[in-house]
C-alpha cells in the first residue's frame, strides 16, 4: 500500500486492509535535527502521561533514517485507527510509538503510515526491525524495545 499522510488519514481508513500486516511510520526525507513538542498531546492512558524528556528524544532520533516507527498487529485498519485516536488526545491502549506525537507539528505533517499485509506479522516485524537495526546501529526513533521471536 502507499504511504497515506497523517492529515489525509482520517478520510482514507477504509484503504486500510482490514487484516494482519505490519506497517510503518515514516517522513519524506531524512532529518539531521529533529524539533520535539515539550509536552506529549496523545492522550493518557490509565491516567499516565505520555510525555517523556525531550533530552531523551534526542538521543533517540536516527537522523539518517525515513522510518520512525515499525508495527505490527492482527488488524491494520483498526491498529492504525487506535493510533490516530491515541494522537488526538483520548485516552486509548496505543502505548507504543508515543514518542511519534511528541514530534513537531511540521515534521508530524510531513510523516505519512504505510502498511503490508502479512498473516505472519510478528516475524515480518521483526525482520524489519532486524533489518533497520542493522543498518542504522539502534531502534527506529519511536520503537522502544526489540520485539521477541515466537
Amino acid at each position: 500500500m502507499s504511504p497515506i499522510k497523517l492529515k489525509e488519514l482520517e478520510k482514507r481508513f477504509h484503504e486500510i486492509p482490514d487484516k494482519p500486516g505490519i506497517y510503518w511510520y515514516e517522513i519524506d526525507q531524512p532529518i539531521k535535527k529533529a524539533l520535539f513538542k515539550e509536552d506529549n498531546p496523545a492522550g493518557h492512558y490509565r491516567g499516565k502521561d505520555p510525555t517523556v524528556r525531550v533530552v531523551c528524544l534526542q538521543e533517540k532520533w536516527v537522523s539518517e533514517a525515513t522510518i520512525v516507527y515499525i508495527g505490527e498487529t492482527k488488524n491494520l485498519r483498526k491498529r492504525i485507527r487506535l493510533r490516530a485516536r491515541f494522537a488526538n488526545g483520548e485516552p486509548v491502549r496505543a502505548w507504543g510509538g508515543r514518542y511519534l506525537w511528541q514530534l513537531d507539528d511540521a515534521i508530524q505533517k510531513r510523516m505519512a503510515v504505510r502498511c503490508k499485509v502479512d498473516q505472519d506479522y510478528k516475524t515480518a516485524e521483526s525482520l524489519e526491525i532486524s533489518e533497520f537495526k542493522n543498518k542504522y546501529g539502534k531502534l527506529p526513533f519511536a520503537n522502544l524495545v526489540t520485539p521477541k521471536n515466537d
